[in-house]
């Protein structure tokens, strides 16, 4: 049942999501200003606003700006913004000054994402980051005090849901780099405010402007503490209150005996956090269940094993407010076991709490935020001095020319020295905060080592280009990891100040007896079968790593078998082994992730789905998926993922040339021209070093093809048409791409495109989670766009491209078995929407942004974490994203045609003499294929 939300949760708890104080942090921001100011942009982003206006006065005086009430939800009345609309708030400002902004909002349980947002001052955006700002939804867990457990005695995992009550945040910035929320500075006089919703029903309450009164320091906070004698409160963090994240589950640590609750047979849930626990501003809060009012010292088990030599920082909040000025950064150091950090360490902390209060842990970066701001900043500089660099000498260095740096470029050797001098002062001040000189410092010592040496002769920097590029690289590998802060709890302890705390860990004869518990356990308890028939069980394999098969199997555990109490008995093979061990009798009665079915359909190994209720999820899919899920006329697999093309390009280096967006093939050819004479390359996919004997280029070649309205086969689909003019024109195009513009047919996308020496390629639209997570110091810098198209004779322009399609199909077994209803049932709940953003989401939570989700089901792509205009981006390629017809001795295409382009481009053979060579061999192939499953005879 769902824990009843009262009155007092919605009156108490308002400002859970981000209230900030100021004062000290204040005081510090004012009087860094100067060395701020030295390494702001100078642009539209709120680095350069911060600069700008961070010493101005805060006025003590609080506004609130009501919305224009049209609605009452829990007793409080608020404005309902649809998405696209935007409401206007007036309102005066008594005092000229810096006020940072919060937004009163309502929580509702309308969707899962977080809202999204952009608000205008006096009609205009104060800075670039006020187009899209997060607002957390408010999330809790669906489950009493006791889990519930499967048929082995396992915990189930307990679902989240929504709750409905009204929130205050401030906005803050979620790459941390800074501590304190986004501000705007208004002059004495009336104002306005314009606040979009940019996903879906945003419900305002209010606007405040300017902070409560800012936090004391601790000796002031406790200086009439009095000592409590009263019992010892332990809490387990796992039963958490509220939280900013449906990916704040419980989770579970099976191999530490001291973890409470724990059981050597079982899988209990005793933890909370780990890496999910990791994204700036997401908190969890609690309920301590004292009895007495009280002064307590706060003690928590916990583990920070993932960064090493690094600390991850949390902000304390007692009912939504900072208590002291040293709650607001409190530091969980790297350990690879679990210990208890008492909060103030060596002094005790001593909070006052009474029965019914909350607490709650927020992700902060802390005092590396400043490191992380300076790091960004300065790794943005060196990659321009780089495109600087390249731009005379290019990419592909003549190691016997002198390019004469230290005269083309006469500042070189001073901005090379002054970044050197400036990273060094960013290595004292990590090596003073982490209290050693670990990894992460070494890295800014090796970068500055380099820039030290070119300073002192930039006419090097040629014959080490390589050496420039891995420095920046490396510069940017660091803010990803320093931007990291996951934690894992295992229980709270409230206590008064004398009163002993648990010990951390076991002695080693607990542990080990533990440890041997578990391995006798593993052979005696059976975590898939739970006493089912045999015959009973659909057993389904998937291709997939370690963590992903992990969330699948909890999704089944958690949510499919009590959901329609059917068991699933989940296996990782590889990829290889299901088409021989399936022809053999011995495979699954469902496959996941599997490709397309193309192969074992054809081998009669496999059902056609055509017979099931399909038609219920058609409206999920786009319709051009099932051609890829089809073989002769029938269908046999469920879409799963999709993959398709993006453009992608730095708008930095845009602006700097005046390029804009090119739109068709014609515009792609003139942004090539002008890249090119600033020795700047373009990125079209060609060698992949996975897989040598297959062009990725063939994806450009179909976009030329299909544009230019022609076809892979004939109506019949027993010949290849690549003998027809647009066939021809398509793959002399392909072929023009690099012959004529020279692109490199082997490249490193992704670092080449952070360091600007790219800043345009096409890529599958997947790319966007590496550089998203990988390369931060471009953040804002770089965008996504659908590839370009041809333009038609009647003003419109084609973006037809094809898609890569995965499907999960039901093998001839689940029939034998009398399954085969209950495995479509598996296959329609795994492709669902519901399920498919589960995945998703879980799969990010896990393993961050780099490990994105592309599900063919467009109503789970809209759910993930895609901003609203990425999501516009992804939508519009969609229009266009077609799949091919699967046909028997369609392996040959690709070989064919990368034989065919690569013997044109590097001039062995004329470009339409190649392409019929290939088009012959494709039909030969096909012919002979027919003939082996009898497809000819079928027909006639």
């Amino acid at each position: 049942m769902k824990r009843a939300i009262g009155f007092v949760l919605a009156a108490v708890l308002t400002l859970q999501a981000g209230v900030l104080a100021f004062g000290e942090e204040t005081a510090a921001v004012n009087a860094g200003e100067n060395a701020v100011a030295e390494y702001a942009s100078d642009d539209g982003s709120f680095s350069a606003y911060y600069s700008k206006y961070a010493d101005y006065e805060r006025p003590e005086e609080i506004l609130t700006v009501k919305a224009a009430a049209n609605e009452e939800f829990d007793g409080e009345k608020g404005t309902v913004i649809s998405e696209g609309d935007a409401a206007t708030l007036n309102f005066t400002v008594n005092k000229s000054g810096v006020y940072p902004i919060a937004f009163r909002y309502y929580n509702s349980d309308d969707s899962e994402n977080d809202y999204i947002i952009s608000f205008k001052t006096d009609g205009k955006l104060p800075y670039d980051e006020a187009e899209y700002l997060t607002l957390h939804r408010v999330w809790q867990d669906e489950a009493s005090s006791e889990y519930e457990k499967d048929e082995n005695g396992n915990d189930i995992r307990p679902s989240q849901f929504n709750v409905k009550m009204w929130t205050e945040s401030y906005i803050e910035d979620n790459r941390g780099l800074y501590e304190l929320p986004y501000f705007v500075f208004l002059e004495k006089g009336q104002h306005t405010f314009e606040i979009a919703s940019q996903n879906g029903k945003f419900i305002l309450g209010s606007v405040k402007l300017g902070t409560d009164a800012s936090s004391p320091k601790y000796s002031e906070y406790a200086a009439n503490a009095a000592e409590y004698n009263g019992e010892t409160v332990i809490l387990q963090a796992e039963n958490s209150y509220l939280k900013s994240n449906s990916s704040l589950y419980p989770t579970y640590d099976k191999t530490n005996s001291a973890t409470v609750p724990q059981d050597a047979s079982c899988v209990l849930l005793n933890t909370i956090g780990k890496s999910n626990w990791n994204r700036i501003g997401d908190y969890i809060s609690w309920q301590p269940p004292i009895k007495s009012a009280g002064w307590y010292k706060i003690a928590v088990r916990a583990r920070q094993n993932i960064n090493q030599g690094m600390y991850s920082y949390r902000t304390l909040k007692i009912n939504g407010k900072v208590p002291f000025d040293e709650a607001q950064n409190i530091a969980f150091p790297f350990d690879s076991d679990w210990y208890i950090k008492t909060l103030g360490d060596n002094e005790p902390y001593l909070f006052y709490l009474e029965p019914g209060d909350t607490i709650s842990l927020t992700v902060t970066m802390g005092p590396i935020s400043e490191i992380l701001r300076k790091l960004n900043y300065y790794t943005v500089e060196s990659n321009r001095i780089y495109r600087e660099v390249i731009s005379i000498t290019g990419t592909s260095v003549d190691m016997y020319r002198d390019y004469m740096l230290d005269s083309q470029l006469p500042d070189l050797e001073k901005e090379l020295a002054s970044v050197a001098e400036n990273l060094t002062e960013i290595s004292k001040d990590f090596e003073r905060i982490t209290g050693t000189k670990g990894s992460q410092a070494s890295i800014i010592d090796y970068v500055i080592n380099i820039f030290n040496d070119f300073s002192k002769d930039c006419n090097e920097i040629p014959g080490r280009l390589s050496a420039f590029q891995g420095a920046l690289g490396n510069l940017g590998s660091l803010i990803s990891t320093l931007a990291q802060q996951p934690l894992e709890l295992d229980y709270f302890v409230f206590a008064g100040e004398n009163a002993d705390i648990p010990k951390a860990n076991n002695n080693w004869f607990t542990q080990t007896f533990f440890s041997l518990k578990s391995f006798a356990a593993s052979f005696s308890n059976d975590y898939d079968i739970g006493g089912k028939k045999e015959s009973e069980i659909i057993n389904v394999w998937a291709s997939v790593g370690r963590d992903q098969a992990k969330i699948i199997n909890n999704l089944i555990r958690n949510d499919f078998t009590p959901k329609y109490k059917t068991k699933i008995n989940f296996s990782i093979v590889d990829s290889g082994v299901l088409i021989k061990a399936s022809l053999a009798g011995k495979g699954p009665d469902v496959s996941l992730l599997a490709g397309v079915p193309l192969e074992l359909a054809a081998r009669g190994a496999l059902v056609s789905l055509s017979d099931y209720d399909i038609d219920s999820l058609k409206g999920e899919f786009n319709d051009s998926l099932w051609e890829a899920m089809s073989y002769n006329g029938k269908i046999y697999a469920l879409p799963e993922t999709l993959t398709f093309y993006a453009m992608f390009y730095r708008k930095d280096i845009f602006e700097q040339y005046g390029l804009s967006v090119p739109n068709t093939w014609d515009d792609f050819y003139k942004v090539i021209e002008e890249l090119q004479k600033n020795n700047l390359t373009i990125g079209i996919p060609e060698m992949d070093k996975t897989n040598y004997g297959v062009s990725q280029g063939i994806s450009i070649f179909n976009m030329f093809l299909l544009q230019k309205g022609g076809t892979y086969y004939n109506e019949a689909r027993n010949k290849a048409l690549f003998n027809t003019e647009s066939a021809f024109e398509a793959f002399e195009e392909w072929v023009d791409l690099h012959k004529l513009y020279s692109n490199n047919r082997e490249f490193d996308f992704y670092s080449r495109f952070r360091t600007g020496e790219m800043p345009l390629s096409i890529q599958l639209y997947s790319a966007y989670d590496q550089i998203s997570s990988a390369a931060p110091e471009i953040q804002g810098l770089w965008a996504m766009a659908p590839i370009p198209g041809t333009a038609k004779p009647d003003g419109t322009v084609d973006k037809t491209q094809a898609g890569n399609v995965t499907g999960c199909y039901m093998l001839k077994s689940a029939v034998k078995k009398g399954i085969d209803k209950k495995a479509f049932e598996f296959m329609r709940w795994w492709v669902g929407s519901e399920t498919q953003t589960k995945y998703g989401k879980e799969l990010e939570a896990t393993l961050g942004v780099a490990a994105r989700y592309t599900p063919a089901n467009t109503v789970a792509l809209n759910n993930l974490g895609w901003s609203v205009a990425e999501k516009g981006v992804l939508n519009e390629s969609l229009k266009y994203v077609i799949t091919l017809p699967q046909i028997p001795g369609n392996y040959l295409m690709q070989r064919s045609l990368t034989t065919a382009f690569r013997s044109a481009v590097e001039g062995k053979n004329r470009a339409r003499r190649a392409l019929t060579i290939a088009n012959k061999e494709i039909n030969d192939e096909l012919t002979r294929k027919r003939a082996e499953f009898g497809l000819d005879k079928e027909e006639k």
